[in-house]
């Protein structure tokens, strides 16, 4: 047993890293000087769950040159109004580029909020709405389909049409499992991604789901190939 759990781990560690996808964490840090004028924060649409405001931020760190570089995670700061702190959640993704989550049972004031890295102070105005994906709104699109490949566009919109921006990739689901394998998935615009979707040599009916900032989305789309 002892010799075969040691085989095991002898051929994890020597099996080939996948290869990253858009929601991949990068482990190369590039430490630099940061640039205000190229850095910048970001709003995504907040939740109120049970009473809790959830709010998330995604800040992109540059220097001079338009390069993004990472700091220390303890030097950066949220604070009200320039001086209580507010407790947040904070998870890197790409060199510069992090994650911030703050829950609070109070609502935070538009305007008030500010952002330090290495005491610098990375203002932006804030639109602090609880924009939700709307179901009857959102759509996909195919824009392609050769070589048991198709490629579609997924357009994640609220009640008056506007794209939604969320945190994390959507989830796109097929059914049946059987049907086809979700590949490439690109962050396009606001709102917007696209997808392809590698489907069998055989005759086959599929339907594209989508969970995405916690709203299931069913039956977006049904696809259908005859194969001749």
């Amino acid at each position: 047993m002892k010799t075969f759990l040691l085989l095991l781990i002898f051929l994890v560690s020597c099996a080939e890293a996948p290869r990253r996808g858009p929601a991949s964490i990068d482990t190369d840090y590039r430490y630099g000087e940061i640039e205000k004028s190229n850095s910048s924060v970001k709003l995504f649409p907040p939740e109120l769950e049970d009473d809790i405001f959830h709010y998330y931020f995604y800040i992109e760190l540059k220097d001079a040159h338009n390069k993004f570089v990472d700091i220390d995670e303890a030097e950066i700061e949220l604070k009200k109004s320039g001086t209580k702190n507010i407790p947040f959640k904070l998870s890197r993704q790409l060199c510069g580029r992090y994650y911030i989550k703050v829950d609070t049972k109070k609502e935070l004031e538009q305007g008030k909020v500010d952002f330090y890295a290495r005491g610098e102070v990375l203002r932006e105005q804030f639109k602090f709405s609880l924009a939700k994906i709307d179901k009857t709104k959102t759509k996909v699109k195919m824009i392609s389909n050769r070589k048991h490949r198709v490629k579609f566009q997924l357009s994640l919109v609220d009640s008056r049409g506007k794209g939604v921006e969320i945190p994390t990739v959507p989830e796109i689901i097929v059914e049946p499992g059987s049907a086809g394998e979700v590949e490439n998935m690109v962050h396009v615009k606001e709102g917007v991604w696209e997808f392809t979707v590698h489907y069998p040599e055989h005759n086959v009916i599929m339907y594209i789901n989508v969970r995405a900032h916690g709203v299931y989305l069913e039956k977006l789309y049904r696809f259908q190939h005859v194969e001749k």
